[in-house]
């Protein structure tokens, strides 16, 4: 896990936060855990059914956990925020975003006119005061009971 703030002169208010993350690094035996039932379960496909089926589910399951292997990246700036991810890019203005949550290690941020559902996770372990100190200049707060889920 890597941190890199840009910006780390200027003053709060111009400020750019930026950092790395890799879920799977941040917990290494579950990592260890999904890649063991990975290969047993491409194993047991190559064993029964040969082995392109074998390969195919492989590659598949990496492909299907590739947001839980691969690293993200996080900008946020006075524009907004840029999350660049595993064959993932998502660029977002503060003014898209309806208010804020506090869950764990992450910030998530509810996006307007969404379902419930729609939320952009910043996942910033070790790092979660900075990345909240930071998201509160440009969002709303919902009240204090609901902030944690």
């Amino acid at each position: 896990m890597a941190y890199d703030d840009a910006g780390a002169g200027a003053a709060p208010e111009e400020q750019t936060l930026s950092w790395r993350v890799r879920r799977a690094s941040h917990n290494a035996l579950l990592a260890l855990l999904v890649l063991i039932f990975q290969v047993v379960l491409a194993l047991a496909v190559y064993i029964y059914h040969g082995p392109p089926y074998g390969i195919l589910v492989f590659l598949f399951l990496f492909v299907a956990l590739l947001p839980f292997y691969g690293t993200y990246r996080y900008v946020l700036s006075e524009e907004g925020l840029e999350v660049f991810g595993p064959l993932y890019y998502a660029r977002y203005e503060w003014k898209q975003f309806d208010h804020w949550l506090l869950y764990e290690e992450d910030v998530r941020l509810h996006l307007k006119d969404r379902p419930r559902t729609q939320v952009v996770v910043l996942f910033a372990p070790g790092r979660v005061t900075r990345v909240l100190t930071y998201v509160q200049r440009h969002l709303p707060g919902v009240s204090p009971d609901e902030r944690r889920l």
